[in-house]
């Protein structure tokens, strides 16, 4: 304690020794407390402690109240160490009074801070607090304890119960909270501000902006989140609008899976609109993670702060740690969640909320947003011009067939794109740096596994190619006509390489759409409700983004309910058949099962089409389209061949470079056919 502080401490405890009788258990506390800290206090003379017995000793026994002489003695030391201080505030001073001037605190509720403040940075001034509270039957801790509070600042206890209410500036401000035990805390940003002596020069009125901290910067552009559509567009608008009106309660929430650019997007949203973000709720440099409460304290302070001066917005990450029924789910904390919802109404300064999951939230707190952005991972297309314009911005050099193979291979959000690429920059690397670093991150992402790759569009798809009990060609043609209807639904059976796959893409490449593809594995959870959740999810992206839905393996999804042996199975099947109904856009599930749909579902698809293996004719169309080369006579002596056998015989010949060997390339497809389920042929490349 400087000696500024030291004449704070002892003007507590002198307002305190003018209120109470000499003969009290709390006089008594206060002189054991004096004696105790003389030297800390600067009390002792010439740095000498007193000792009993001595000629002006202070009262070291604070279990029995000082006599009236060494009252007397208490009260003569106190004021010679007044007179003796030289003049001035103490840091701490200057940056309080800072505080409440930036938050419009009046004198009462400014000295309440200070004595709390102090509390938590001076030892004296704690202990002060805890043995005057043991004296008068309290808990040795800070505590909203009006007559304490009032003992020792001298403020009237009516008016400190008043400051200290729920709607006292104090609270409502975030700098003190009020804890079910009724223990005083002081937001820890605060007390970080005022203990670090390079927080701001003593005196200065810059305690808004230490208390705020930096405006966060953007990285990325507008641009780089083309794939969100008009709704990145009609976001900034809504915030740009609500900052020149000064609209309370505006609120944007961005929600969507971990990785997929929320914060990242929120900082470039307050680039366009060319205000400053400050984020709320933080990690603290020194590693310090506020919890729920301490975050929503932030939030209040910052929205104070802020309030009528230049333009601002908030950011606040991860928000279903705040809304998240450990907060709210007991009785006794519905208070707090309506306190919660009626800052949302009221906040005077726009927030941007990103979370993971909507959940926690629940409709009342998504129903008081202003807008609301569903974040996802880009599709392909887009994630090829994400690639492209960064390496073009940083000045690395990739080939185009390795920019393709990179966004197939790693669904990667905008910021993972343009880390890894200034991360490659930076190392003076190339497309291999490039490639090293983005799929580090997406293997951590993904809980150290790889993501599965994107596959390959089909290129050039034949319907001649694929023996169909209907005439694909014609069904290409109908459905890609103008005046055709869109709400079409495809169910395509049959044995798996068969092309089931490859017409669905092909079909809305035909139908001017972009192919969204999801495997039952990708949709199924194992957490009750999570599948159906998926399954909604994929739908409602089909239809934001005008894609075509492609869902594989479709009995995993749509399993008879017949033979469920779970509640669940039957949830997911009805959310599947739910969806199809009300679908407007085409979609298709294939499967290699189709007599383990369930009839209702088979019932809802308007096209059934059944593929087998190809047609002797149509395996000899295949190899001479394939392979470019004249059909060996024991072609069709093969087991049944289907189009995958040669589109995977096409590349083992290329890895063993008999590509133009008829007979090889025979013998490779005898192989294919006789690996699948039921052959007895040996599996393998035979040589010749």
């Amino acid at each position: 304690m400087d000696q500024a502080e030291q004449i704070v401490a002892l003007g507590y405890a002198r307002t305190a020794l003018a209120r109470i009788p000499r003969r009290s258990r709390r006089a008594g506390a206060i002189a054991a407390w004096l004696a105790r800290f003389q030297d800390a206090l600067g009390l002792a003379p010439r740095g000498a402690r007193l000792e009993r017995g001595e000629q002006g000793e202070l009262f070291t026994d604070a279990k029995s109240p000082p006599d009236a002489a060494e009252w007397a003695a208490i009260l003569r030391r106190i004021e010679a160490r007044t007179r003796r201080a030289r003049g001035g505030r103490s840091a701490i001073a200057l940056r309080l009074a800072a505080v409440a001037r930036a938050v419009g605190l009046d004198e009462a509720e400014a000295e309440i801070l200070g004595l709390a403040a102090r509390y938590r940075l001076h030892r004296p001034v704690e202990r002060l607090w805890d043995m005057v509270s043991d004296a008068m039957g309290g808990a040795m801790r800070l505590s909203a304890d009006p007559a304490l509070i009032s003992l020792l600042t001298g403020i009237p206890e009516a008016v400190v119960e008043q400051r200290l209410s729920p709607a006292g500036t104090l609270r409502t401000a975030g700098l003190l909270t009020v804890d079910a035990d009724g223990e005083l805390i002081l937001l820890e940003r605060l007390r970080r501000h005022l203990a670090d002596a390079l927080s701001i020069p003593a005196g200065a009125d810059g305690a808004g902006e230490a208390l705020l901290g930096r405006p966060l910067a953007a990285t990325l552009a507008m641009e780089d989140f083309a794939h969100l559509g008009e709704a990145a567009t009609h976001a900034a608008e809504v915030l740009a609008g609500a900052l020149r009106a000064r609209r309370a309660g505006v609120h944007l929430l961005l929600y969507g899976p971990p990785g997929t650019g929320k914060t990242e997007f929120a900082k470039t949203l307050a680039a366009a609109v060319g205000t400053p973000l400050y984020a709320v709720g933080e990690t603290g440099a020194d590693g310090h993670e506020p919890g729920r409460s301490e975050r929503l304290a932030e939030l209040r302070l910052a929205q104070r702060l802020l309030a009528g001066g230049s333009p601002a917005l908030l950011l606040f990450d991860e928000a279903e740690d705040l809304f998240d029924r450990g907060l709210f789910g007991a009785a006794a904390e519905r208070g707090s969640r309506a306190h919660v919802l009626r800052l949302l109404e009221t906040t005077p300064v726009p927030v941007i909320w990103t979370t993971n999951a909507l959940d926690p939230l629940g409709p009342a707190v998504i129903r008081r947003m202003t807008f609301a952005i569903e974040l996802r991972v880009p599709d392909l297309p887009v994630r090829v011009r994400l690639w492209e314009r960064e390496l073009s911005r940083h000045g690395v050099a990739m080939a185009e067939d390795e920019v393709a193979a990179l966004a197939r291979e790693v669904a990667a959000p905008p910021s993972v794109a343009a880390a890894a690429v200034s991360a490659a920059a930076l190392t003076g690397g190339g497309a291999a740096a490039v490639r090293r670093g983005v799929l580090a991150v997406a293997k951590a992402m993904g809980g150290g596994r790889l993501p599965m790759a994107e596959q390959d569009a089909d290129v050039g798809f034949d319907p001649a190619l694929a023996n169909a009990d209907c005439d694909l060609a014609a069904l290409m043609d109908r459905l890609a006509a103008a005046e055709a209807p869109r709400a079409v639904s495809l169910l395509l059976s049959g044995p798996p390489g068969t092309g089931k796959s490859a017409f669905a893409r092909a079909l809305a490449e035909r139908m001017g759409l972009t192919p969204l593809v999801k495997r039952a594995s990708d949709l199924l959870s194992r957490w009750v409700g999570g599948s159906e959740q998926a399954i909604a999810t994929a739908f409602r992206q089909a239809e934001e983004e005008n894609r075509f839905l492609i869902l594989d393996e479709a009995d995993g999804l749509l399993a008879d309910r017949r033979s469920a042996a779970h509640a669940w199975e039957v949830t997911q099947v009805n959310e599947l058949l739910t969806w199809m109904e009300r679908h407007p856009l085409p979609f298709a599930c294939t499967t290699n099962l189709p007599e383990r749909l369930d009839p209702a579902g088979l019932r809802r698809f308007l096209v059934k089409i059944r593929f087998a293996p190809l047609s002797p004719a149509q395996a000899e169309a295949a190899f001479r389209a394939r392979f470019g080369l004249v059909p060996p006579p024991d072609l069709a002596r093969l087991p049944p061949l289907v189009p995958a056998d040669f589109a995977l015989a096409a590349r083992k010949a290329s890895l063993f470079g008999i590509a133009r060997d008829a007979q090889a390339l025979l013998r490779l497809l005898e192989e294919e056919a006789s690996a699948r389920p039921g052959a007895t042929a040996p599996i393998g490349f035979r040589p010749s």
